[in-house]
């Protein structure tokens, strides 16, 4: 299990590109840029939508994929909930601050047993090297001190 925390994108020119860290009912009037995808579940987590009071998000666009999200947000569409490993993506115009009062996103890797293989065991084991090396080792601090705006 591998847990990260979650981030808002904004324009850098955003009225809360400045913060060191935000809270959701700050974003919550916020247009939105959500995911294309049409698992409920998924779509509420990442919209917030436990801090709407279930209510739905405003969301203005969907994309694919975060690269799909990062020129959106830059020239002011929308903001983006995300996650801390979006910091190893850099975008001119973007920055990243982290949501102090929302839970984290968990990550599990699950295979079938009776499936088991050369290619899946050395997955699970790369997964797990970088679970263990811990490269956001810097999150707390950071979710505590400064918000970011790239690696």
């Amino acid at each position: 299990m591998f847990a990260e925390p979650l981030m808002v994108m904004v324009p850098a020119r955003h009225r809360l590109a400045g913060r060191t860290s935000v809270r959701a009912r700050e974003l919550l009037d916020e247009p939105l840029l959500g995911a294309t995808t049409g698992d409920p579940v998924w779509n509420a987590f990442w919209e917030l939508r436990a801090h709407r009071g279930g209510g739905a998000a405003p969301v203005v666009s969907r994309s694919n994929s975060l690269l799909e999200e990062l020129p959106k947000v830059a020239t002011g569409a929308g903001v983006v909930i995300t996650v801390a490993y979006a910091r190893w993506i850099p975008f001119p115009g973007v920055r990243l601050i982290p949501i102090v009062d929302v839970p984290p996103n968990e990550v599990a890797v699950g295979w079938r047993g009776c499936r088991e293989s050369a290619l899946v065991r050395s997955f699970v084991d790369i997964a797990r090297t970088i679970r263990d090396s811990r490269p956001h080792a810097d999150l707390t601090r950071a979710r505590n001190s400064a918000a970011w705006s790239g690696p």
